[in-house]
């Protein structure tokens, strides 16, 4: 993972694009703010 944040910082990436399927697998776009990224925050999931 310090590899990729290395990568993200020398580049001046500040956003993720990422795709991630729905509840019903439908593949859906989002913008990932890169410190949410890299704190993990944006691969939680909600669980019933």
């Amino acid at each position: 993972m310090e590899r990729i944040d290395e990568f993200l910082r020398k580049h001046h990436i500040t956003e993720i694009e990422a795709i991630i399927p729905d509840m019903a697998g439908t593949a859906r776009g989002k913008i990932i703010p890169r410190s949410k990224f890299e704190s993990g925050e944006a691969c939680a999931c909600r669980k019933p």
